[in-house]
């Protein structure tokens, strides 16, 4: 999913939700490494900042995990709505 439909944007509101690194088993507690409030996309909004992201900018070391994960499984990390 790239984005929420307009009605469930409408729904949500404003929601919780969890960035996930595929790359961890699922009971390891870092599996969740980024958590946030969002409202209408928020939450698909860090891969668009990752791609436009440059190293040489101020270190993000969020940014720099969502492109590692980026590059290991050719998608960007999975959203969990809380």
């Amino acid at each position: 999913m790239k984005e929420f439909s307009p009605e469930t944007v409408a729904a949500l509101r404003s929601y919780v939700y969890a960035l996930i690194d595929p790359r961890k088993p699922a009971t390891d507690p870092r599996r969740l490494f980024y958590v946030g409030k969002g409202i209408g996309q928020r939450c698909f909004h860090h891969a668009d900042a990752e791609v436009r992201w440059k190293r040489s900018e101020e270190p993000n070391p969020k940014l720099e995990l969502i492109r590692d994960i980026r590059r290991a499984t050719g998608a960007p990390p999975p959203i969990q709505i809380i």
